[in-house]
C-alpha cells in the first residue's frame, strides 16, 4: 500500500476498500470491507513516500486491483488523482495538462510533480497520500500538499515516484533489480503476464523500446537490458507491436496468456540507417545560426553562454550575459540554418532550461516565455506543437483588465521554472521534402523579469530505408606473396563483410572485416594454413 510519508500509517491502521458511492450522487459507501494492520516497508521524506505491507491480503471478494507504476522522470501528458478528500467517499480529479517538475519546501530540487490547476474536480486536506496516475493509468507520485480545496482548484504537489524508486523503493517493487521502468496494473482475479526481451541482430538488448499491445492501452518500455513485462487478462490471444526510433518495427502475433502464468517472447529489431540533418551543441560558435529582435522597441537577448549547459560547456541563452535577468520587452528570435529537403519521418529533439514569469493567480498562464516556430520553403513562420504540448499559455489581459505588453498574447508557451534540463521532442514528418527553418522565439512583457531560456543539443534526425542486399558476383581470390587478395564485381550493396573459414560447411566461421570497396587484402593471410575458404556477403549497416 503506497501513501505519503507525512501520513505515516500506524501498525494498527485499518484499510477500507470500495468506500465509494454507487453513482454520481454523494451517497455513503460500504464500510465493512476492511483489512487490519500493516508493516512498514519503506519511507522517504525526499519524495514524501511511505510503503506498507498489509498484514493480510485483500480478499478477492473486495475486487482488489494492483496499480501499475511509471519510474521515468518524464512528465505525463495528463494526470488523474483518485482520493478521499477529508475522509469522504472516493473522488476522481482530472488535469488535462502536463505536470511541472518542481520542489516542495525542504525537499531536493525537482522532487515533486506540480499540478498547476485541476480541469475537473479538486483535492482537499485529507487527500494526502493519494496516487497521481499518468495517461497510461500508472502511478507517477503521491499527494504531498498544496493549496487546492473546494473553493480553489490550483497548486498541488505530488512526490515523484521516480525519485522514490531511486532512493530505495525499487528494492521492494523490483527486488531482482531488472531495471524495468514501467509496469501496468494487474487484476489478480483474471490474468497472467507476457514477458520478454527485445534484441538487436547481434543479440544484445535494446533499451527504451516500446512494446504495445495492439488494440489495447497496455504497453511497456524495455529496461537497459532490453527486458519488459506486461500483465494482461488471460484466455485471450494478443498481438504485440515493438518499436524504437532507428529500428525496423516488429510485430509478434498470437501471444496467448494463461491464468497465473508468464508467456515469454523474443523480438529482434533490425537497425536502420540514421540520417542526421542537424546536430548542434553550440561548442564551436554555432555556424549558420542567427538571432534578432522583431524591431522597433523590441529587444533581443539571445547569445551563446557558458553559464549553463546540458553537455560540455556552451548553450544558447535568451537572458542576461551575466547572472542577472532578461530585459523587458523581448521579442527575440533565434534562427537555425535552413534544413534542405527534410527527409521523411524527421524528428527534432532539444534540451532546454527555463525561468519565466507566470501569473501568481493563474499559474498555468504566463507573461514571459518561449515558443518554437517553423518556416517552410521560405514562407511565414508558424508555431509548432511539441510532443506532450506546451506547459503554459501567454496571458491576454493583466491586472485591471488591461492588455498584456508581451508580444505573443494567447499563444501556448513554455515558461515558469525548469531548473533542470528537460528534453523536448517535435515530429517534423509533416514537412518531408521541404526546406525548413526553425525559430526559437522568446517574449517578455514590461516587468517581472526572470533568468530566461537556455537551449542545447539540438538534433534533427530521420530514419532511412534498408537498402537491398544482394550476393556479390565473380569473387576472385589470389595470393600475392604472403597476402590474400579478394576482388568482386561492384554492385548496389552499401557495404560488404569478408569471412574466412577452415571448414567448407561453416563458411561464416570468422568475420575478417567490413568494407565499402569491391576489393580487400588480408595482409599475411597466406601464411597461416595450407587451405582456407573465403566468403564475401552484402551488408546493410
Amino acid at each position: 500500500m503506497l501513501t505519503a510519508n507525512h501520513c505515516g500509517p500506524a501498525t494498527t491502521t485499518i484499510f477500507m476498500f470500495n468506500y465509494e458511492s454507487p453513482g454520481c450522487p454523494n451517497v455513503d459507501g460500504p464500510t465493512n470491507q476492511t483489512v487490519a494492520g500493516c508493516t512498514q516497508i519503506f519511507n522517504s521524506s525526499a519524495s514524501d513516500v511511505y510503503l506498507v505491507r498489509m498484514n493480510s491480503a485483500a480478499p478477492l471478494a473486495y475486487n482488489p486491483y494492483f496499480s501499475g507504476w511509471n519510474a521515468n522522470d518524464v512528465a505525463s501528458t495528463s494526470s488523474v488523482c483518485i482520493h478521499h478528500p477529508s475522509g469522504d467517499i472516493k473522488k476522481i480529479t482530472f488535469d488535462n495538462n502536463a505536470p511541472q517538475s518542481n520542489t516542495w519546501s525542504g525537499t531536493p530540487a525537482n522532487s515533486h510533480w506540480r499540478i498547476l490547476a485541476w480541469d475537473d474536480g479538486t483535492t482537499e486536506p485529507g487527500s494526502s497520500g493519494s496516487p497521481l496516475f499518468d495517461q497510461n493509468h500508472r502511478i507517477t507520485g503521491q499527494l504531498h500538499g498544496g493549496t487546492a480545496s473546494c473553493s480553489n482548484n490550483i497548486d498541488d504537489y505530488f512526490g515523484k515516484f521516480s525519485l522514490s524508486m531511486t532512493n530505495g523503493l525499487r528494492a521492494h517493487l523490483d527486488p531482482t533489480n531488472s531495471g524495468v521502468m514501467t509496469l501496468d496494473g494487474f487484476d489478480p482475479q483474471a490474468g497472467g503476464f507476457v514477458s520478454g526481451i527485445v534484441i538487436t541482430e547481434e543479440n544484445t538488448g535494446i533499451p527504451d523500446a516500446t512494446v504495445q499491445v495492439i488494440g489495447e492501452s497496455n504497453s511497456a518500455t524495455t529496461n537497459i537490458a532490453g527486458q519488459f513485462i506486461i500483465p494482461l487478462p488471460d484466455g485471450v490471444t494478443y498481438d504485440l507491436a515493438i518499436s524504437k526510433f532507428g529500428y525496423q518495427s516488429d510485430t509478434l502475433f498470437g501471444v496467448t496468456i494463461t491464468e497465473g502464468d508468464t508467456t515469454y517472447v523474443v523480438s529482434q529489431l533490425i537497425a536502420l540507417p540514421i540520417i542526421t540533418v542537424l546536430n548542434e551543441d553550440f561548442e564551436t560558435g554555432a555556424p549558420g545560426w542567427t538571432h534578432s529582435s522583431a524591431g522597433g522597441t523590441w529587444v533581443d537577448d539571445w547569445h551563446i553562454s557558458t553559464e549553463r549547459a546540458h553537455t560540455t560547456t556552451h548553450s544558447y541563452k535568451c537572458g542576461s550575459t551575466t547572472t542577472g535577468t532578461y530585459q523587458a520587452l523581448n521579442d527575440a528570435r533565434l534562427l537555425s540554418p535552413v534544413l534542405n529537403n527534410l527527409p521523411a519521418s524527421a524528428s527534432l529533439t532539444f534540451w532546454m532550461g527555463m525561468e519565466g514569469e507566470v501569473s501568481a493567480a493563474f499559474p498555468d498562464s504566463a507573461y514571459d516565455g518561449g515558443i518554437l516556430e517553423i518556416a517552410m520553403n521560405g514562407g511565414a513562420f508558424t508555431q509548432v506543437t511539441p510532443t506532450g504540448g506546451y506547459t503554459e499559455t501567454f496571458r491576454i489581459l493583466r491586472g485591471g483588465g488591461n492588455p498584456v505588453t508581451g508580444p505573443m498574447p494567447g499563444l501556448p508557451c513554455w515558461s515558469d521554472s525548469v531548473p533542470a534540463w528537460a528534453q523536448r521532442t517535435v515530429d517534423l514528418s509533416a514537412y518531408a521534402g521541404s526546406n525548413v527553418q526553425l525559430r526559437f522565439r522568446f517574449g517578455s512583457d514590461a516587468a517581472g523579469n526572470k533568468e530566461g531560456w537556455y537551449l542545447d543539443d539540438i538534433l534533427v534526425q530521420a530514419v532511412g530505408e534498408l537498402s537491398t542486399v544482394t550476393i556479390p558476383e565473380e569473387l576472385t581470390i589470389f595470393v600475392d606473396g604472403e597476402d590474400v587478395m579478394l576482388r568482386w564485381l561492384a554492385d548496389e550493396n552499401p557495404m560488404y563483410r569478408v569471412y574466412t573459414s577452415t571448414d567448407v560447411n561453416d563458411p561464416l566461421q570468422t568475420l575478417v572485416d567490413e568494407t565499402d570497396q569491391n576489393s580487400y587484402t588480408i595482409v599475411g593471410g597466406a601464411t597461416a594454413d595450407s587451405q582456407r575458404y573465403y566468403t564475401v556477403v552484402g551488408y546493410q549497416p
